[in-house]
């Protein structure tokens, strides 16, 4: 199997060069110490999923929900952002019509039942409202605040200076998601960040893979460990079961004799 190949600039000189002793680099990678849970859905919302998560995965987070003005008689209305906690301190939502307002108590949970005329529910999962009674065109749902769960992680790489890579604290890149989330959209996410991570959950396993798209031992320069990946937070640690201990490896060659590394494995010497 041929390792190398040459390809000549304008500016390379009239010189050989012979390599041998090729390895090629390799990139880091983490995938799950085990599977992820007994049963997971990668396109569903992640709180849909909840018990399946274990404890200490989700965070609350206040929400400042806008006045909501209705152009259309109805009895149900969505939220910005759903996954609510049904903890929640909200206890009343008022409703203003023709400049009478009314409280509407709130009841959060996943199963409706039957709602009371002076109630309000709101689905957990959705953030959807259900009022006990309709409200009329021009009616305004005034301002309130409630909690809402959401995941909150961040992961530091580093490029071939061992300088970190993101733009939030100690150079990490910080993600955020609402609980309405799939696996799967997180992955693509991380995929497309600064991260400079490939990430994909595979249905097989039940496991969680994470490569680094660079390849070599991309390290910090102050690393005790040489950790070419470093995950904080329990979504990351503790549900997908990832160690940030993973190496990649630099490539390992002779060139004319010389013993020499490289971090790709594509470089050039000489304009060669």
């Amino acid at each position: 199997e041929t390792k190398v190949k040459a390809a000549a600039t304008s500016s390379a000189g009239n010189a050989s060069y012979t390599i041998s002793n090729v390895t090629m680099a390799t990139a880091a990678q983490s995938i799950s110490a085990n599977s992820i849970a007994s049963k997971i859905d990668p396109t569903k919302s992640l709180w849909s999923q909840r018990d399946s998560m274990g404890t200490g995965v989700w965070t609350n987070k206040t929400i400042d929900q806008a006045a909501i003005a209705l152009s259309a008689d109805t009895s149900t209305v969505k939220l910005a952002k759903g996954s609510l906690s049904e903890g929640n301190t909200l206890q009343s939502i008022s409703v203003t019509t023709g400049g009478v307002t009314n409280s509407y108590s709130v009841r959060i949970g996943t199963e409706a039942g039957t709602i009371d005329s002076n109630e309000v529910f709101i689905n957990a999962d959705t953030g959807e409202m259900t009022f006990g009674t309709t409200l009329t065109s021009g009616s305004t749902i005034e301002a309130f605040s409630y909690q809402q769960n959401v995941l909150n992680f961040s992961i530091t790489t580093y490029d071939s200076n061992g300088k970190a890579t993101g733009d939030g604290p100690n150079g990490s890149t910080v993600f955020e998601f609402d609980g309405s989330t799939s696996l799967n959209t997180i992955l693509t996410q991380i995929s497309n960040s600064k991260a400079g991570i490939s990430a994909f959950f595979d249905e097989g396993t039940n496991k969680v893979v994470m490569t680094r798209k660079d390849t070599g031992n991309l390290s910090s320069a102050d690393s005790t460990d040489g950790s070419n990946m470093v995950f904080s937070g329990e979504f990351l640690t503790g549900f997908l079961k990832l160690s940030g201990n993973a190496k990649g490896t630099d490539a390992t060659f002779t060139l004319n004799g010389l013993e020499t590394t490289r971090k790709s494995n594509t470089f050039t010497t000489g304009g060669v």
